[in-house]
C-alpha cells in the first residue's frame, strides 16, 4: 500500500466530497479506492467509521445486484461484509431477486407506453451501473406520489426500493436501453437532452400527462380577494418547455408565454416555465385525463376534480363536472 504524501492529503482534502470518485480515482492512481475512501474520511470527518455520500450512492447502485462479498473486494476492502449489510438495511435497500419483465411493452406505443415514456423523461434516469457496466432505467416519485410506480410495475415488472424521501422503479439490464434507444428516447444525462421521441399523435396527451407528473403541476387554490383559481403548468429546459407551450398553444388556439425561472445558482443552466389557468386549464386537464386508468398522481388529478366541482368556493362553479 503506497503511503500518503503531504501533498496528496492536502490535494485530497479539498477534493473529497466536491467531484466524482471516478476523478478521485484519476487524480490518486497510486492509491485504491478503498484507500482514497478511507483517507479522505479521515481527512473529513476525523475518523474512517462514518459513511461517506461516496460509499451510500455505491451501496445504492450494486446493493441490489452483488453479493455482499463482490462489493467489498471491488469497492470497500475497509469495511466488512457485516457492516455493508448493516448499513443496507438502514438505507432501506434489499437484495435483488430474479425479476421477470414484460419486453414486449416497449415493442410497440400504448397509452401506457406513453406516460412511462413521459415520466421517465422528466423523474427518471437511464444508466449503466457496476464494473460490468449493466444498463439501468428507473423512474423515481416522491412516495406520497407514488402510486403510478407500482402501477408500472404491474405492467413490465421491475423492483420497487424505498429512499428516505421516494420510491424508485428499477428495470435492469442492456435490453431496455435498446428498446428505448428504438423508441426514439434520448438516454443521455437530462441536462443533454435535446428532443423528445416521435410520439404518435393518438397517445400524445397520455405523453404529456406523464412529462406534467413528472416536472409540471396542477394546482388548486382559493383566494379571498382573488376568488378560486386552476394552474397547470410545467418547467424545464427551454427546447422541452417550448415543445409542451407549442403543443398547449395548438390545442387552445392561442400562443403561450414562455418564462424564464429565476435562479440563485448562476452556474446551472436556465430553466423555463410554461403555464395556463382556469378555462385553459379545465381544458388541458381534461384532455390529460382522458382514458387515463391508474396512470396519474392523484394529488395532481384531484385538484383538477375539485376546482370543477368548486370546493372550497361559495359561489357555483360554471365548468362542467367530469364526464360532461
Amino acid at each position: 500500500m503506497a503511503k500518503w504524501t503531504e501533498e496528496e492529503e492536502a490535494r485530497l482534502a479539498s477534493l473529497y466530497l466536491k467531484v466524482p470518485l471516478e476523478i478521485l480515482v484519476k487524480e490518486f492512481p497510486r492509491h485504491s479506492l478503498s484507500a482514497i475512501i478511507v483517507k479522505g474520511n479521515k481527512l473529513v470527518y476525523g475518523d474512517d467509521r462514518t459513511w461517506s455520500p461516496y460509499e451510500v450512492d455505491i451501496l445504492v447502485n450494486e446493493y441490489g445486484r452483488l453479493s455482499n462479498k463482490k462489493i467489498r473486494s471491488l469497492y470497500m476492502n475497509h469495511r466488512s461484509e457485516a457492516a455493508i449489510k448493516k448499513k443496507a438495511l438502514l438505507l432501506g435497500l434489499r437484495k435483488r431477486t430474479e425479476v421477470c419483465y414484460n419486453e414486449t411493452f416497449f415493442d410497440c406505443w400504448s397509452p401506457e407506453l406513453a406516460y412511462a415514456l413521459g415520466l421517465l423523461l422528466t423523474d427518471g434516469t437511464v444508466t449503466r451501473v457496476g464494473s460490468g457496466r449493466v444498463g439501468r432505467v428507473d423512474w423515481c416519485l416522491r412516495k406520497e406520489d407514488s402510486v403510478p410506480l407500482f402501477v408500472l410495475r404491474q405492467l413490465f415488472g421491475g423492483s420497487i426500493y424505498e429512499s428516505r424521501q421516494c420510491y424508485i422503479l428499477a428495470v435492469f439490464g442492456d435490453w431496455i436501453v435498446s428498446k428505448l434507444q428504438a423508441l426514439g428516447v434520448d438516454i443521455r444525462r437530462k441536462a443533454e437532452r435535446n428532443h423528445f421521441p416521435n410520439v404518435p399523435e393518438e397517445y400524445i396527451w397520455h405523453f404529456i400527462r406523464g412529462l406534467v407528473d413528472g416536472d409540471g403541476w396542477v394546482r388548486y387554490r382559493c383566494r379571498p380577494k382573488n376568488g378560486c383559481e386552476l394552474n397547470v403548468g410545467f418547467c424545464g429546459r427551454e427546447w422541452a418547455v417550448r415543445w409542451l407551450a407549442q403543443r398547449w398553444g395548438d390545442f387552445l388556439g392561442k400562443e403561450l408565454e414562455v418564462r424564464v425561472m429565476e435562479r440563485n445558482d448562476l452556474v446551472r443552466k436556465p430553466l423555463y416555465r410554461v403555464q395556463v389557468y382556469n378555462k385553459d386549464a379545465v381544458a388541458v386537464c381534461k384532455e390529460m385525463y382522458r382514458m387515463c386508468g391508474l396512470l396519474f398522481i392523484p394529488r395532481k388529478r384531484n385538484a383538477y376534480l375539485d376546482f370543477i366541482q368548486g370546493k372550497g368556493s361559495a359561489v357555483r362553479r360554471d365548468y362542467p363536472s367530469e364526464g360532461e
